[in-house]
């Protein structure tokens, strides 16, 4: 069955609003890509202003007055005391040595919410695709199904990006190829319950005969996504309320949540057997 990519983008877009249910993991994946704005990424780049000799202003406007308050005590908050002028000749060594440290300091936050946020994004997928199918969706249960799918998925997408890098080492067509063909792997881990290879096979099979297709529901997308990024970063900087980086959370999340509901129902209309009577 041939994708409709006006039908995907439009279902992509209505699913996100028949159950607020749906919404869920998509106010977590939210929170923690405004923690990690807040908390973790402007401490980091802030920082470097101290540095002594490192005059970078990096002018972000996004920091809130509660990160502001909570960064001195903060345990991730970033320490370069103790680094030379920059004249001195140990000044590189020091500086990456510190730069170095003080990522390390962050990392174990960086990796629980990067786990949080997989199995965030998992259950959407599985919420989503039950709304689409107008089955009551439930968070509880799509919640444990992306926490089992968790490690088979992981596996199943290194795989496929070992094949995707080679094609991209020798030519940039058959990486492209490979990308395509692989990018339902997640939907068919999560809504047909497929395993490491399965869900490899079955993508492989839903884009045969769909490829351009499937690239359309990506690239359009992106391409409106892309513009609409494109007017806020010309727009949000010259606002230094607190508030502009929770606008821009926002915004992303919700083009992240339509990508996704546009490759779940496209996903839903091809991987089902053709009905008689279609070509």
């Amino acid at each position: 069955m041939k994708i409709k990519i006006g039908k995907a983008l439009d279902q992509g877009f209505q699913v996100l609003f028949k159950n607020p249910v749906v919404l869920a993991p998509f106010v977590g994946l939210a929170a923690i890509q405004y923690f990690f704005y807040q908390y973790t990424l402007w401490p980091m780049m802030k920082s470097f202003q101290n540095i002594p000799g490192f005059n970078n202003d990096f002018n972000l406007p996004m920091v809130s007055p509660v990160g502001a308050q909570i960064m001195p005590n903060w345990p991730i908050t970033p320490d370069f005391s103790g680094i030379p002028f920059r004249d001195d000749v140990l000044y590189p060594f020091a500086l990456t040595a510190s730069i170095f440290t003080n990522i390390l300091k962050v990392m174990p936050f960086l990796a629980l919410g990067l786990v949080i946020g997989i199995i965030l994004y998992l259950a959407a997928i599985r919420l989503i695709a039950e709304t689409a199918k107008n089955n009551p969706p439930n968070l509880g249960s799509a919640l444990i199904l992306g926490l089992k799918k968790f490690i088979p998925i992981i596996i199943s997408g290194i795989l496929s990006m070992a094949m995707i890098m080679i094609g991209y080492v020798f030519l940039i067509l058959p990486g492209l190829y490979l990308t395509i063909r692989f990018m339902f792997f997640v939907q068919a881990a999560m809504i047909d319950d497929q395993g490491i290879i399965s869900s490899l096979d079955k993508s492989w099979q839903v884009t045969r005969g769909n490829w351009w297709r499937s690239l359309g529901i990506i690239v359009i997308p992106t391409v409106v996504a892309g513009i609409i990024g494109t007017m806020m970063g010309a727009i949000l900087p010259l606002f230094t309320s607190p508030a502009s980086n929770l606008v821009t959370v926002i915004v992303n999340t919700f083009f992240m949540a339509w990508v996704m509901g546009v490759t779940i129902t496209a996903y839903l209309q091809i991987h089902e057997p053709e009905e008689p009577g279609q070509a």
